[in-house]
């Protein structure tokens, strides 16, 4: 048998090269590295999802600008949780088994992510979730699971402060009986003693309900100082402060909801009493930001999953750039503290129990006047 030539060993060697990384100089640059996305682009979650794949996708341009990991570009690949627990473990399958990933950014929403969780704990493979409440990690957290979101505990005090401060001692409080929701209500019980806050009464609706004047009519009865409303979706905001303004409710409510879009908006101004909600405090790394995101989409983000979703990217990037690859390594990265300045908060920085370390004074209150969002005095 003839051996090769020289001309076609060195092409050989170039092909086996190559395939393993590209040569520049001494160094090896790995081939693109892929990081997963896994969002709620469609149904009822996708104006979250939507501005979390949006915010991710602009933080893996920003980096590969920056020169990506060592010299590798990074890839995101995004899959749609459609938000239904069953079709996010399903994509969830497809990232983990086809694509590969170590790493996946989401998923979007709290049962999603529940149910997800176990599996990424058995395959170690790491998940940043944007818009996940910390009750996914309780009792037991899940090692492989991180949440940049907003603390929805920390909301919940600085709406309990307010609250306080205009000296609404008896609240009416309405939820959805789902996992996050239900979170909020439970944070909401534990602490209001701390403030001398009382319960009016307490009515747990489920998801699909849309006729809410029995409940209205109960709350009216009672004479509250205030409503707080705890509803996962717009589809269960807007009948109920519809009915409510139409059966002549006028006290102030509270809501958990930081959604800041112009169709929220609108609704809150056609109710006749003030509507407050816990929003961000915004700093100028977070300004900067909602700049350069409107910039890339024509659109400002109208979820406050937008910049957890930018930071939750930028620390998979930091902890693939020290070397980490498989999801125990990035795991370990960020078990560390990662100490990096956010959108988000001065340094991103997380619990024991995997939540980003921030209290209250993150918070601001905000309401709407003349149809705009405006802190409230």
């Amino acid at each position: 048998m003839r051996s090769p030539s020289l001309a076609a060993q060195l092409v050989l060697i170039t092909i086996l090269l190559t395939s393993c990384g590209q040569i520049t100089g001494s160094a090896t640059v790995e081939p693109t590295i892929k990081i997963g996305g896994l969002f709620a682009l469609t149904g009822s979650g996708a104006s979250w999802g939507t501005d979390e794949m949006d915010a991710a996708k602009l933080a893996v341009k920003e980096a590969n600008t920056e020169g990506g990991v060592n010299g590798a570009l990074v890839e995101m690949v995004v899959e749609d949780s459609k938000t239904n627990p069953t079709q996010a473990a399903t994509s969830f399958e497809k990232l983990a088994s086809v694509d590969q990933v170590s790493v996946i950014i989401g998923p979007t929403w709290d049962e999603s992510t529940g149910a997800i969780a176990p599996i990424a704990d058995a395959k170690e493979i790491v998940l940043i979730s944007p818009s996940t409440g910390g009750e996914v990690q309780e009792p037991d957290r899940h090692p492989f699971l991180f949440i940049t979101a907003y603390p929805d505990a920390s909301a919940t005090s600085r709406l309990e402060e307010f609250m306080d401060l205009r000296e609404h001692r008896r609240i009416s409080v309405i939820y959805n009986l789902n996992t996050w929701a239900q979170y909020v209500r439970d944070t909401f019980e534990r602490s209001r003693s701390r403030y001398d806050i009382s319960s009016a009464g307490e009515f747990g609706v489920n998801d699909d309900v849309s006729d809410f004047r029995t409940t209205i009519l109960k709350i009216k009865k009672e004479s509250p100082d205030a409503v707080f409303f705890v509803f996962t979706t717009d589809e269960t905001i807007q009948p109920f402060i519809q009915q409510a303004t139409e059966m002549g409710l006028d006290i102030p409510m509270y809501t958990a909801s930081q959604t800041e879009s112009e169709q929220t908006a609108d609704w809150y101004n056609r109710y006749p009493g003030p509507i407050f909600h816990p929003f961000p405090r915004k700093n100028e790394r977070l300004i900067a930001f909602d700049g350069r995101f409107e910039k890339a989409y024509g659109r400002k983000p109208s979820s406050p999953s937008a910049a957890p979703a930018y930071d939750a990217t930028r620390l998979a990037v930091m902890a693939l750039r020290t070397g980490a690859r498989s999801g125990r390594e990035i795991k370990e990265e960020l078990d560390k503290g990662t100490g990096m300045v956010g959108v988000t908060f001065e340094t991103l920085n997380f619990t024991e129990k995997g939540i980003i370390d921030a209290g209250p004074e993150v918070f601001v209150i905000r309401t709407v006047r003349d149809g705009k969002f405006v802190e409230a005095q």
